[in-house]
């Protein structure tokens, strides 16, 4: 297995108590909210990593994602991670969900965009059923 310190994402040895690169004191790792380790996951070097929390997140519905998914739609290029924010943005019920949606019809990629246009239809449907 390969370790990495969720502080700065560096490969750790495993029973490190420290990241021996950042300092990050890796018992605090352990006292973290499940949430709160997902949050910290959107930023792991491994993609398919990233893509977990994201879909994680979007299913738990969590708001406190929404900064970290902002960040993504903003810098990211790959289309399948930027699809999966999509998804969780859709599934997190906040007004600034829909505004990040809004913005992401304006998206450098036309996929992203289209997706995007996709998402809110679907959500403008959801939230009509559920009223």
């Amino acid at each position: 297995l390969t370790y990495f310190c969720p502080g700065c994402w560096k490969k750790i040895p495993e029973h490190e108590k420290k990241c021996p690169a950042c300092g990050y004191d890796l018992r605090e790792f352990e006292q973290l909210s499940y949430e709160q380790k997902l949050l910290l996951s959107l930023r792991h070097p491994i993609r398919e990593n990233q893509l977990i929390a994201v879909r994680i997140l979007g299913q738990l519905g969590t708001p406190d994602a929404l900064p970290e998914f902002q960040r993504l739609l903003e810098a990211e290029t790959d289309y399948y991670l930027l699809r999966e924010v999509l998804i969780g943005l859709m599934n997190i019920h906040h007004p600034r969900s829909r505004e990040l949606l809004q913005s992401a019809m304006q998206h450098r990629s036309r996929l992203v965009s289209r997706f995007a246009h996709e998402v809110l239809r679907r959500k403008g449907l959801r939230d009509t059923e559920s009223r």
